[in-house]
Protein backbone atom coordinates (compact mmCIF):
# COMPACT_ATOMS: atom_id res chain seq x y z
CA UNK A 1 0.00 0.00 0.00
CA UNK A 2 2.82 2.38 0.91
CA UNK A 3 4.70 1.73 -2.35
CA UNK A 4 1.55 2.20 -4.45
CA UNK A 5 0.58 5.41 -2.71
CA UNK A 6 3.97 7.00 -3.37
CA UNK A 7 4.17 6.18 -7.07
CA UNK A 8 0.66 5.80 -8.39
CA UNK A 9 -1.66 7.75 -6.15
CA UNK A 10 -4.67 7.45 -8.48
CA UNK A 11 -4.50 3.67 -8.53
CA UNK A 12 -3.81 3.67 -4.81
CA UNK A 13 -6.99 5.66 -4.24
CA UNK A 14 -9.04 2.88 -5.85
CA UNK A 15 -7.32 0.22 -3.77
CA UNK A 16 -7.85 2.28 -0.64
CA UNK A 17 -11.55 2.91 -1.42
CA UNK A 18 -12.15 -0.82 -1.82
CA UNK A 19 -10.66 -1.77 1.54
CA UNK A 20 -13.35 -3.06 3.93
CA UNK A 21 -11.21 -2.30 6.97
CA UNK A 22 -8.54 0.39 7.24
CA UNK A 23 -5.85 0.57 9.90
CA UNK A 24 -3.97 3.71 10.85
CA UNK A 25 -1.13 2.44 8.64
CA UNK A 26 -3.48 2.38 5.63
CA UNK A 27 -4.68 5.94 6.31
CA UNK A 28 -1.10 7.14 6.83
CA UNK A 29 0.19 5.48 3.64
CA UNK A 30 -2.55 7.06 1.53
CA UNK A 31 -2.06 10.45 3.18
CA UNK A 32 1.71 10.27 2.62
CA UNK A 33 1.13 9.34 -1.03
CA UNK A 34 -1.03 12.41 -1.63
CA UNK A 35 1.50 14.65 0.08
CA UNK A 36 4.42 13.22 -1.89
CA UNK A 37 2.57 13.54 -5.18
CA UNK A 38 1.76 17.20 -4.52
CA UNK A 39 -1.95 16.71 -4.02
CA UNK A 40 -2.27 18.69 -0.79
CA UNK A 41 -6.04 19.26 -0.93
CA UNK A 42 -6.79 15.53 -1.12
CA UNK A 43 -4.27 14.91 1.64
CA UNK A 44 -5.94 17.40 3.97
CA UNK A 45 -9.40 16.02 3.21
CA UNK A 46 -8.13 12.52 3.97
CA UNK A 47 -6.59 13.74 7.20
CA UNK A 48 -10.00 15.03 8.28
CA UNK A 49 -11.56 11.69 7.36
CA UNK A 50 -8.89 9.83 9.31
CA UNK A 51 -9.80 11.64 12.49
CA UNK A 52 -13.53 11.32 11.84
CA UNK A 53 -13.19 7.55 11.30
CA UNK A 54 -11.96 7.03 14.82
CA UNK A 55 -8.47 5.90 13.75
CA UNK A 56 -5.73 7.16 16.07
CA UNK A 57 -3.23 9.23 14.03
CA UNK A 58 0.46 8.64 14.75
CA UNK A 59 3.47 10.88 14.29
CA UNK A 60 3.77 9.94 10.61
CA UNK A 61 0.15 10.88 10.00
CA UNK A 62 0.68 14.35 11.46
CA UNK A 63 3.99 14.68 9.60
CA UNK A 64 2.32 13.92 6.26
CA UNK A 65 -0.54 16.30 7.04
CA UNK A 66 1.94 19.06 7.86
CA UNK A 67 3.79 18.43 4.59
CA UNK A 68 0.48 18.71 2.73
CA UNK A 69 -0.22 22.04 4.43
CA UNK A 70 3.13 23.35 3.22
CA UNK A 71 2.03 22.60 -0.34
CA UNK A 72 -1.47 23.99 0.14
CA UNK A 73 -0.27 27.35 1.51
CA UNK A 74 -3.38 27.57 3.68
CA UNK A 75 -2.85 29.43 6.95
CA UNK A 76 -6.02 28.01 8.50
CA UNK A 77 -5.03 24.41 7.71
CA UNK A 78 -1.56 25.00 9.15
CA UNK A 79 -3.00 26.19 12.44
CA UNK A 80 -5.46 23.29 12.60
CA UNK A 81 -2.84 20.61 11.92
CA UNK A 82 -0.42 22.17 14.39
CA UNK A 83 -3.17 22.33 17.04
CA UNK A 84 -4.16 18.70 16.41
CA UNK A 85 -0.54 17.56 16.70
CA UNK A 86 -0.19 19.43 20.00
CA UNK A 87 -3.48 18.00 21.30
CA UNK A 88 -2.38 14.52 20.32
CA UNK A 89 0.91 15.11 22.19
CA UNK A 90 2.99 14.67 19.03
CA UNK A 91 4.27 18.25 18.74
CA UNK A 92 7.48 17.24 20.53
CA UNK A 93 8.22 14.36 18.16
CA UNK A 94 11.29 15.07 15.99
CA UNK A 95 9.61 13.85 12.80
CA UNK A 96 6.55 16.03 13.45
CA UNK A 97 8.70 19.00 14.42
CA UNK A 98 10.61 18.82 11.13
CA UNK A 99 7.35 18.66 9.19
CA UNK A 100 5.95 21.62 11.14
CA UNK A 101 9.06 23.65 10.33
CA UNK A 102 8.46 23.02 6.62
CA UNK A 103 4.78 23.87 7.08
CA UNK A 104 5.47 27.28 8.62
CA UNK A 105 8.32 27.93 6.23
CA UNK A 106 6.68 30.58 4.06
CA UNK A 107 5.89 32.90 6.93
CA UNK A 108 8.75 32.37 9.34
CA UNK A 109 12.39 33.10 8.54
CA UNK A 110 13.57 31.41 11.73
CA UNK A 111 11.92 28.19 10.57
CA UNK A 112 13.54 28.64 7.17
CA UNK A 113 16.94 28.93 8.82
CA UNK A 114 16.28 25.81 10.88
CA UNK A 115 15.24 23.87 7.78
CA UNK A 116 18.27 24.94 5.75
CA UNK A 117 20.51 24.13 8.71
CA UNK A 118 18.97 20.67 8.67
CA UNK A 119 19.61 20.38 4.95
CA UNK A 120 23.31 21.12 5.51
CA UNK A 121 23.59 17.81 7.37
CA UNK A 122 22.46 15.84 4.33
CA UNK A 123 24.22 16.32 0.99
CA UNK A 124 21.19 14.81 -0.76
CA UNK A 125 19.15 17.91 0.10
CA UNK A 126 21.56 20.51 -1.31
CA UNK A 127 19.28 21.37 -4.23
CA UNK A 128 16.32 21.75 -1.87
CA UNK A 129 18.21 24.21 0.31
CA UNK A 130 19.38 26.27 -2.65
CA UNK A 131 15.86 26.37 -4.09
CA UNK A 132 14.54 27.43 -0.72
CA UNK A 133 17.05 30.27 -0.49
CA UNK A 134 15.98 31.54 -3.91
CA UNK A 135 12.31 31.46 -2.88
CA UNK A 136 13.03 33.44 0.29
CA UNK A 137 15.04 35.95 -1.71
CA UNK A 138 12.34 36.38 -4.36
CA UNK A 139 9.70 36.97 -1.70
CA UNK A 140 11.78 39.84 -0.36
CA UNK A 141 12.18 38.25 3.08
CA UNK A 142 15.07 39.38 5.24
CA UNK A 143 18.04 37.05 4.92
CA UNK A 144 20.26 37.23 7.98
CA UNK A 145 23.79 36.09 8.68
CA UNK A 146 22.67 32.84 10.34
CA UNK A 147 20.82 31.74 7.21
CA UNK A 148 23.72 32.77 4.95
CA UNK A 149 26.20 30.87 7.17
CA UNK A 150 24.05 27.74 6.93
CA UNK A 151 23.97 28.03 3.16
CA UNK A 152 27.73 28.52 2.95
CA UNK A 153 28.21 25.40 5.09
CA UNK A 154 26.06 23.52 2.62
CA UNK A 155 28.13 24.82 -0.31
CA UNK A 156 31.27 23.69 1.51
CA UNK A 157 29.86 20.19 2.08
CA UNK A 158 29.06 19.71 -1.62
CA UNK A 159 32.05 21.76 -2.86
CA UNK A 160 29.78 24.12 -4.83
CA UNK A 161 31.69 27.35 -5.47
CA UNK A 162 29.12 28.43 -8.06
CA UNK A 163 26.30 28.87 -5.59
CA UNK A 164 28.70 30.03 -2.88
CA UNK A 165 29.89 32.84 -5.14
CA UNK A 166 26.29 34.01 -5.53
CA UNK A 167 25.92 34.15 -1.75
CA UNK A 168 29.20 36.07 -1.53
CA UNK A 169 27.86 38.62 -4.03
CA UNK A 170 24.68 38.96 -1.97
CA UNK A 171 26.79 39.54 1.15
CA UNK A 172 28.65 42.39 -0.55
CA UNK A 173 25.38 44.09 -1.47
CA UNK A 174 23.20 43.43 1.56
CA UNK A 175 25.20 42.21 4.53
CA UNK A 176 27.10 44.65 6.79
CA UNK A 177 30.82 44.06 7.12
CA UNK A 178 32.30 42.55 10.27
CA UNK A 179 30.27 39.36 10.74
CA UNK A 180 33.20 37.13 11.67
CA UNK A 181 31.25 33.87 11.76
CA UNK A 182 29.85 34.54 8.29
CA UNK A 183 33.25 35.51 6.90
CA UNK A 184 34.77 32.34 8.38
CA UNK A 185 32.08 30.26 6.67
CA UNK A 186 32.95 31.98 3.40
CA UNK A 187 36.65 31.09 3.74
CA UNK A 188 35.77 27.49 4.56
CA UNK A 189 33.42 27.26 1.56
CA UNK A 190 36.01 28.50 -0.94
CA UNK A 191 38.73 26.32 0.59
CA UNK A 192 36.68 23.11 0.40
CA UNK A 193 35.58 23.96 -3.14
CA UNK A 194 39.26 24.13 -4.17
CA UNK A 195 39.22 27.89 -4.78
CA UNK A 196 42.23 28.78 -2.64
CA UNK A 197 42.83 32.22 -4.17
CA UNK A 198 39.23 33.21 -3.41
CA UNK A 199 39.58 31.89 0.13
CA UNK A 200 42.72 34.00 0.57
CA UNK A 201 40.96 37.05 -0.88
CA UNK A 202 38.01 36.62 1.49
CA UNK A 203 40.45 36.34 4.40
CA UNK A 204 42.32 39.50 3.37
CA UNK A 205 39.03 41.43 3.17
CA UNK A 206 38.08 40.64 6.77
CA UNK A 207 38.20 43.70 9.05
CA UNK A 208 38.55 41.43 12.10
CA UNK A 209 39.87 37.88 12.37
CA UNK A 210 39.66 35.35 15.19
CA UNK A 211 41.44 32.02 15.72
CA UNK A 212 38.89 30.24 13.50
CA UNK A 213 39.65 32.63 10.63
CA UNK A 214 43.38 31.94 10.79
CA UNK A 215 42.92 28.21 11.28
CA UNK A 216 40.55 27.98 8.31
CA UNK A 217 43.10 29.52 5.96
CA UNK A 218 45.97 27.46 7.41
CA UNK A 219 43.85 24.38 6.72
CA UNK A 220 43.24 25.59 3.16
CA UNK A 221 46.99 26.03 2.64
CA UNK A 222 47.64 22.46 3.74
CA UNK A 223 44.93 21.03 1.48
CA UNK A 224 46.29 22.87 -1.52
CA UNK A 225 49.97 22.02 -0.94
CA UNK A 226 51.09 25.43 0.35
CA UNK A 227 52.99 24.33 3.44
CA UNK A 228 55.30 27.33 3.53
CA UNK A 229 52.31 29.67 3.33
CA UNK A 230 50.72 27.80 6.24
CA UNK A 231 53.84 28.39 8.33
CA UNK A 232 53.92 32.09 7.35
CA UNK A 233 50.26 32.48 8.27
CA UNK A 234 50.82 30.84 11.64
CA UNK A 235 53.66 33.24 12.40
CA UNK A 236 51.49 36.22 11.38
CA UNK A 237 48.71 34.92 13.57
CA UNK A 238 50.97 34.79 16.62
CA UNK A 239 52.37 38.25 15.83
CA UNK A 240 48.81 39.62 15.71
CA UNK A 241 48.25 38.35 19.24
CA UNK A 242 45.84 35.55 18.34
CA UNK A 243 46.43 32.44 20.44
CA UNK A 244 46.37 29.18 18.47
CA UNK A 245 44.24 26.29 19.68
CA UNK A 246 44.48 22.53 19.28
CA UNK A 247 42.72 22.61 15.90
CA UNK A 248 45.20 25.21 14.63
CA UNK A 249 48.11 22.92 15.45
CA UNK A 250 46.39 19.93 13.90
CA UNK A 251 45.99 21.86 10.63
CA UNK A 252 49.57 23.13 10.84
CA UNK A 253 51.01 19.66 11.42
CA UNK A 254 49.02 18.30 8.50
CA UNK A 255 50.24 21.10 6.22
CA UNK A 256 53.85 20.48 7.21
CA UNK A 257 53.47 16.75 6.70
CA UNK A 258 52.09 17.05 3.18
CA UNK A 259 54.82 19.48 2.13
CA UNK A 260 57.89 17.74 3.56
CA UNK A 261 58.48 20.24 6.37
CA UNK A 262 59.31 17.52 8.89
CA UNK A 263 61.62 19.40 11.23
CA UNK A 264 59.43 22.50 11.26
CA UNK A 265 56.35 20.41 11.95
CA UNK A 266 57.98 18.64 14.91
CA UNK A 267 59.04 22.02 16.30
CA UNK A 268 55.40 23.06 16.31
CA UNK A 269 54.36 19.75 17.86
CA UNK A 270 56.80 20.38 20.72
CA UNK A 271 55.89 24.06 21.17
CA UNK A 272 52.21 23.18 21.27
CA UNK A 273 52.86 21.47 24.60
CA UNK A 274 55.80 23.44 26.01
CA UNK A 275 54.84 26.98 24.95
CA UNK A 276 51.05 26.91 24.67
CA UNK A 277 50.21 24.23 27.22
CA UNK A 278 47.99 22.28 24.86
CA UNK A 279 47.75 18.56 25.55
CA UNK A 280 47.97 16.57 22.32
CA UNK A 281 45.05 14.38 21.31
CA UNK A 282 45.32 11.12 19.39
CA UNK A 283 44.96 13.08 16.16
CA UNK A 284 48.04 15.17 16.99
CA UNK A 285 50.09 12.05 17.67
CA UNK A 286 48.92 10.58 14.38
CA UNK A 287 50.00 13.74 12.54
CA UNK A 288 53.37 13.66 14.30
CA UNK A 289 53.88 10.03 13.29
CA UNK A 290 52.90 10.89 9.74
CA UNK A 291 55.44 13.73 9.75
CA UNK A 292 58.23 11.46 10.94
CA UNK A 293 57.28 8.62 8.61
CA UNK A 294 57.44 10.97 5.64
CA UNK A 295 60.81 12.37 6.73
CA UNK A 296 64.33 10.97 6.66
CA UNK A 297 64.97 7.34 7.56
CA UNK A 298 66.83 8.46 10.69
CA UNK A 299 63.54 9.75 12.05
CA UNK A 300 61.90 6.34 11.95
CA UNK A 301 62.98 5.54 15.51
CA UNK A 302 61.35 8.78 16.70
CA UNK A 303 58.16 7.77 14.91
CA UNK A 304 58.15 4.43 16.71
CA UNK A 305 58.59 6.13 20.09
CA UNK A 306 55.78 8.54 19.32
CA UNK A 307 53.53 5.63 18.38
CA UNK A 308 54.34 3.94 21.67
CA UNK A 309 53.34 7.07 23.59
CA UNK A 310 50.11 7.27 21.63
CA UNK A 311 49.27 3.63 22.37
CA UNK A 312 49.68 4.31 26.08
CA UNK A 313 46.91 6.91 25.98
CA UNK A 314 43.25 5.93 25.96
CA UNK A 315 42.56 8.17 22.95
CA UNK A 316 45.25 6.43 20.96
CA UNK A 317 43.76 3.00 21.63
CA UNK A 318 40.36 4.17 20.40
CA UNK A 319 41.59 5.72 17.19
CA UNK A 320 43.78 3.09 15.53
CA UNK A 321 46.58 4.01 13.14
CA UNK A 322 48.32 2.01 10.45
CA UNK A 323 51.35 4.03 9.31
CA UNK A 324 53.63 1.97 11.53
Amino acid sequence: MSLISETKSTAASKVFAGMPHRSVVSWMAMLSGYARNRRPQEALELFALTRASGAQPNQFTYGSAASACAGAECARSRKQVHACAAKGKFAGDMFVQSALVVMHLRTNLVSSTALISGYTRDRNHSEDAMELFCKIHRKGSRIDGVLLSSLLCLCASVASARFGTQIHAYMHKMQPMGDVALDNALIDMYAKAGEFSDARHAFDEMPYRNVISWTSLITACGRNGYGEDAVTLFNRMVEDGVKPNDVTFLSLLSACGHCGLTSKGMEYFTSMMSKYGIDPRAEHYCSAIDLLARGESSLWEHAQRTRKIMDETSDGKELGFSVI
